[in-house]
């Protein structure tokens, strides 16, 4: 068979049929049947031809690169003016396809094809280049429809097929059920196919140096691809994925000059999802290694976009959600630049991904760059470790981040600037040289490390910092802890660890070490949250429960001068054994604990109620956290005695907001009956 195409393709028949079968391959014997009539006589009638080529079983590619037909049966007939495949069949993509067609002589052929294919043939299928990595997201069968012909000696094809049999598992809008339709229609055309290049003022001229590939997918994909004819590089295309109702032809794409320019406008976009895609396809062995991927221009970056259009009314990425989201991308050379505005996020940003080489020799590390106006991160769900693991990059981009108004679980901190670079010698670990946010009531400055999550690591935090507070009162309000504390100036530092990103701090799985300054303010009577916790220290629960006569020092809170202290934190309990608060008529020092997660405290509150030349050295004294309070007392009560007689001590236990509070002996014991008198009126 490979002998008869060499005549056909180098005697007068290859020109009749256009050239169409100068790279048609074959294998095996044809049974070839011919007739021929030439007239002796000079000037006579043309000489004819009249033939049969029986196909039993030969493999068969029509064009190079073109899948192969295995097995291919039938008859070819012809004269020296037509041919014809009659009822001719093949195996292609894993299942049986019949086809048939012809040509008239200077006519080009045209042969159509019905078949079904199956999502296990496309994961093997080497002739699709690049586009079998999306097959693994196939199962099942489906049947279909094709035509092949030919335009200046290039093929053109055109395939059709409901893809009823197949299971898409990609995300919406492209994923789908086996039973459901997708109309799916894919052309190839010779040329550009004109239409107005987007972006600029003439398109240019279609050539058969390049072909166009149009592809339609029910109301949800177009596509539209140019290629150079020669190589099948791309050197520019368009894409819109939407899901609404009506779509344009693909054909009626505007092309950008270079590149591929996509147009995404949906009511929801999952971007977890579609990464987690993504890493699914492209992890997949190459199905077709050793198969020649399609050449691609190195401006144009294969088949990635150059250009992306978002429009989407919700957009969740890492667990999170933002609506009404409006974004343009452009990428040059190797960075993403985009402009992004949404309800919870604007600004600009550029990402740079990891690659090349430093001036050490090492892989340079990617590099996130955003100035946003404003941003508003909600509640995440937490993500399971298998998956915070799958998404994250095996090399953290170095961050340059600026936000001016920056919201945090429905708190606005101010603003908030991050640095952030790989730590050396690890590949997974930020060290972030900079953290800071600013707002009007206080200044935290902090820097640490931020380790993202591994196959042999978890996520966590370690930050050292600082925070210097103006207004302690308005702090708390802005945090969320309204009517704890009013006024106070001071400052918080130490150092703090937690499972998560320096974003989500959780106090109950926190450890580390706070020391506690602040000056000339007031506790008061809080009811929420950690603020109930801050109302103990209000002492109001004091005259409440005990006969004792402190309501004019404690009824509207405790005011103090100056709150100083140690606060150790493990495993989301807080520790402290020289807290001290000295206001104009009172010392208060206190040791103890707080459960931050059940919120539950077990404390020993010493109360000096005036301040007088015998105890006034109390409450300016130091207490080493090392020795302690209990310590303390001892030692500075056996030195002045008239102190003691002063002195009262409670133990304060049970939840923030019902605290159980008992007047204790001196020496620890309990005194009788008091815990259940009445509160004095």
């Amino acid at each position: 068979l490979a002998d008869m195409l060499h005549v056909v393709t180098t005697a007068p028949v290859g020109r009749w049929i256009c050239g169409v079968l100068d790279e048609t391959t074959a294998t095996g014997s044809g049974d070839l049947r011919l007739a021929l009539s030439v007239p002796l006589a000079h000037g006579g009638a043309p000489a004819t031809v009249r033939g049969s080529l029986a196909l039993g079983g030969n493999d068969v590619r029509v064009v190079a690169g073109a899948p192969t037909l295995a097995g291919a049966q039938g008859r070819v007939d012809f004269t020296e003016a037509t041919f014809a495949v009659v009822a001719a069949s093949a195996r292609l993509f894993g299942g049986e396809v019949s086809f048939d067609g012809g040509a008239q002589r200077g006519e080009p052929p045209r042969f159509a094809a019905r078949g079904t294919f199956t999502a296990e043939a496309l994961r093997h299928a080497t002739e699709l280049g690049s586009l079998a990595r999306l097959a693994p997201a196939l199962e099942g069968q489906a049947a279909y429809r094709a035509t092949l012909s030919f335009a200046s000696g290039q093929p053109q094809l055109s395939f059709v097929s409901d893809l009823v049999g197949v299971a898409v598992d990609l995300p919406a809008p492209l994923g789908k059920a086996a039973a459901t339709p997708a109309p799916l229609r894919v052309r190839t055309a010779v040329g550009d196919a004109p239409s107005v290049v987007k972006g600029s003022a003439t398109a240019p001229p279609a050539s058969a140096s390049t072909d166009t590939v149009l592809v339609e997918l029910g109301s949800q994909m177009r596509a539209r691809i140019v290629r150079d004819a020669a190589t099948g590089r791309v050197l520019r295309g368009a894409l819109q994925v939407s899901d609404a109702v009506a779509q344009p032809d693909a054909a009626a794409l505007p092309l950008p000059g270079a590149g591929i320019a996509a147009s995404i406008d949906l009511r929801r976009l999952d971007v977890d999802a579609w990464q987690a895609a993504a890493n699914r396809l492209l992890a997949e062995p190459a199905a077709l290694a050793g198969a020649a991927a399609p050449a691609v221009d190195a401006n144009v970056g294969g088949d990635m976009p150059a250009s992306v259009d978002l429009r989407a009314g919700t957009v969740t990425q890492g667990g999170r959600r933002f609506d009404r989201v409006a974004a343009t991308a452009s990428r040059k050379g190797g960075t993403w630049r985009a402009d992004i505005d949404a309800d919870a996020l604007a600004g600009h940003v550029e990402y740079q991904p990891a690659g090349g080489a430093s001036s050490t020799g090492r892989a340079a590390q990617g590099r996130l760059y955003a100035r946003l106006s404003r941003l508003s991160l909600p509640k995440g769900e937490p993500d399971p470790p298998e998956a915070a693991a799958d998404r994250s990059p095996a090399t953290l981009p170095a961050l340059d981040i600026v936000v001016d108004d920056f919201e945090l679980r429905g708190k606005r901190l101010g603003r908030l600037e991050v640095a952030a670079q790989n730590q050396p010698g690890e590949r997974r670990v930020w060290k972030v040289s900079t953290f800071d946010l600013t707002m009007p009531e206080a200044r935290l400055t902090a820097t640490g490390t931020w380790s993202a999550p591994g196959p042999a690591s978890a996520r966590r935090t370690e930050m050292d910092f600082d925070l210097a507070v103006a207004d302690s009162g308005a702090l708390l309000d802005r945090l969320g802890v309204a009517g704890a504390v009013r006024g106070g100036r001071g400052r918080l530092s130490g150092s703090l660890g937690w499972p998560g990103s320096p974003l989500s701090p959780e106090p109950a799985t926190m450890n580390g070490r706070v020391h506690v300054a602040v000056d000339s303010g007031q506790f008061l009577k809080a009811s929420a949250g950690v603020g109930r916790l801050l109302g103990v220290l209000s002492l109001q629960s004091l005259p409440r429960r005990l006969l004792l006569d402190f309501r004019d020092l404690f009824q509207e809170g405790f005011a103090f001068d100056n709150v100083t202290g140690d606060v150790t934190v493990a495993n989301g309990i807080a520790s402290t054994n020289n807290l001290r608060m000295r206001g104009a008529a009172a010392a208060v020092l206190m040791e103890g604990s707080a459960d931050l997660e059940r919120e539950t405290q077990d404390l020993r509150v010493v109360v000096v109620p005036e301040i007088n030349a015998g105890t006034a050295s109390l409450a300016y004294a130091i207490i080493n956290p090392a020795v302690g309070l209990g310590t303390f007392l001892a030692q500075y009560l056996l030195s002045k005695p008239i102190a003691e007689a002063s002195t009262r001590e409670f133990h304060v236990t049970g939840p923030w907001d019902d605290p159980k509070v008992e007047r204790a002996e001196r020496g620890g014991a309990t005194l009788s009956g008091a815990a259940s008198a009445p509160a004095p009126r």
